[in-house]
């Protein structure tokens, strides 16, 4: 088990699903949008993560250029809704985003393939 709140990841490809699927529903959150469509599983995982992440990314600079850090939103995707600021969610994606790619990243390299981004940013600058 990853993360407390979602329950065992028996596969790799779970486990890159949920870090995937995580990126689409914050932002779907977010911009008070339903869950997105894609099954999980579906579409090519490294093309739903560059937009996820780019989407994610916009949000939050939009959100730093306003200082709305500590402004809050309805998550109307959560049972029952809950109200979230977008600093929380910022450190909680980033937080738990962390452990997954790390959690990922272990699993993938006892399949025997090696992770092509390390993750470290030291690491990166060698």
């Amino acid at each position: 088990m990853v993360v407390w709140f979602e329950g065992e990841e028996p596969t790799a490809a779970l486990m890159a699903e949920r870090l995937v699927g995580t990126l689409e529903v914050w932002t779907a959150a977010i911009d008070g949008r339903l869950t997105p469509a894609v099954p999980p599983g579906g579409g090519d995982r490294l093309a739903r993560l560059d937009t996820a992440a780019g989407e994610l990314s916009r949000r939050f600079a939009a959100i730093r250029e306003r200082g709305a850090w500590d402004d809050a939103f309805v998550d109307g995707l959560c049972e029952p809704p809950e109200s979230f600021t977008y600093g929380g969610v910022l450190a909680h994606v980033l937080e738990f985003g962390a452990v997954r790619r790390h959690a990922l990243a272990g699993v993938l390299r006892e399949l025997g393939v090696e992770p092509a981004a390390v993750g470290d940013p030291l690491a990166r600058r060698r």
